[in-house]
């Protein structure tokens, strides 16, 4: 019982713990970007930021909800406990099938610029940068894709507290989907100057390069606190033992997109 309340107080404090850890991104960002530029300059960067987020997570969870409501609450008639988690989850499932859609519309935009930024400018530094990151954009999608499918194979594992069944999935999506939601909208945001710098077969800026390696990195502070989660519990849920993340991949990735 000690273990199923285990994992019972993760999946209810995660949302909370999760909003926080974005809060300190935000913060961490803001501070960096003060260092760097003239104060007006940083100020009106984090606010943006700040305003990006809110905008894109607020967005996709509101399609989310939508489109999960009714069969939420079909799905967890007769206890008002085991209602609210059946929600959480299925409105995970919506919001995740929902970035995922959005980030392979990302991904092509991306793809696009560096065929663009190739023809411009042969085998520049800037061009080796943007592959990089496209590389790492490519990897991540898969990833996010492949957890997903994981999700959908596991939906009905269950672990009981007090005659209750909990899907062991419930934390794995209360952890994953705000800081992704956040990272992804910022992607969304900046992909649809660049979509408008393709139809006009121009090159993206430094400025725009650093903010995708910046986006990216959000992306994958989400497979981070991801990894760590699955490490701490499979010991004890077995099911999480085939959970498709690793240290080294995600580790992989922070290297690639340092400076």
């Amino acid at each position: 019982m000690g273990i199923v309340i285990g994992i019972i107080i993760d999946v209810a404090v995660s949302a909370a713990a999760a909003a926080a850890e974005a809060a300190a991104d935000a913060a961490a960002a803001a501070l960096a970007e003060a260092a760097a530029e003239a104060a007006a300059d940083a100020a009106a960067d984090a606010a943006a930021e700040a305003a990006a987020d809110a905008a894109a997570e607020a967005e996709a969870e509101g399609a989310a909800e939508t489109a999960a409501e009714s069969e939420a609450e079909s799905a967890a008639e007769g206890s008002e406990e085991g209602a609210s988690i059946a929600s959480k989850v299925l409105r995970g499932f919506a919001k995740l099938s929902k970035l995922i859609k959005e980030y392979f519309i990302i991904d092509a935009v991306f793809k696009t610029a560096k065929v663009i930024i190739r023809e411009i400018e042969g085998s520049s530094g800037r061009v080796q940068k943007l592959e990089k990151y496209v590389q790492v954009l490519i990897e991540m999608g898969q990833k996010m894709n492949s957890i997903r499918e994981w999700l959908e194979n596991h939906q009905k594992d269950t672990v009981k507290l007090e005659g209750i069944d909990v899907p062991v999935d419930s934390g794995v999506l209360s952890k994953y989907m705000s800081p992704l939601t956040a990272g992804v909208g910022r992607l969304r945001n900046l992909s649809k100057n660049v979509e408008t710098q393709n139809q006009q077969n121009e090159a993206m800026t430094d400025t725009q390069l650093e903010a995708m390696r910046r986006c990216l990195v959000k992306v994958n502070t989400t497979f981070e606190l991801l990894e760590k989660f699955i490490g701490e519990k499979k010991g004890i849920v077995n099911v999480f033992s085939s959970f498709p993340i690793n240290k080294d991949e995600v580790n992989d990735w922070k290297s690639e997109l340092e400076n």
